[in-house]
């Protein structure tokens, strides 16, 4: 929790100062961002939004057992994020590690600098692709790592029964 929190700290002055908190969308990015690089300081992070279970396998059950899209997350960012945190903090991490890992950290370090703010064209541009197609690649990016987990289907089910006393998933 502490990294996430560093980055909006370190983050909040020059978004300040560029009006970049003001934005349309711009949740959904600083939220991603911040809790991306909780879990590449903390690779083991056992914490929320994970409580101790890997990464593939939470982002994998929310992909496998509906839920909200990234669409959804990003356009309703003020109103879902906090009702919906469950699901949409590992999910908007796991999106900012196939765009590093995928699409690479030079994109990754322009998606985060958003020099063009973070509307859907500006967005697009620094991806080289549309939301829609990079969100369903890294769709099939994640299902296809839950599935090369080595039982994720039962720890899927640990971790649902770990939440299901707090969290009630949210659907579209």
């Amino acid at each position: 929790m502490f990294a996430h929190e560093l980055v909006h700290g370190i983050a909040f002055d020059a978004a300040a100062a560029s009006g970049a908190t003001e934005w349309e969308g711009i949740g959904f990015y600083i939220e991603g961002w911040a809790e991306y690089v909780a879990l590449l300081v903390d690779p083991e992070k056992t914490g929320f939004p994970l409580f101790g279970f890997d990464e593939d396998v939470v982002v994998g059950h929310w992909l496998n057992h509906g839920g909200l899209s990234l669409a959804t997350l990003r356009e309703s960012h003020d109103e879902l994020n906090m009702r919906c945190q469950g699901q949409a903090y590992i999910m908007r991490a796991s999106w900012y590690r196939y765009v590093d890992e995928e699409l690479g950290r030079d994109v990754l370090l322009n998606l985060v600098a958003a020099r063009d703010g973070v509307g859907v064209d500006a967005v697009e541009a620094v991806l080289g692709d549309s939301l829609a197609h990079v969100d369903a690649n890294w769709a099939a990016w994640a299902v296809a790592r839950y599935n090369a987990y080595d039982g994720a289907d039962a720890e899927a089910e640990a971790y649902r029964a770990r939440i299901s006393g707090w969290y009630t998933p949210c659907v579209e």
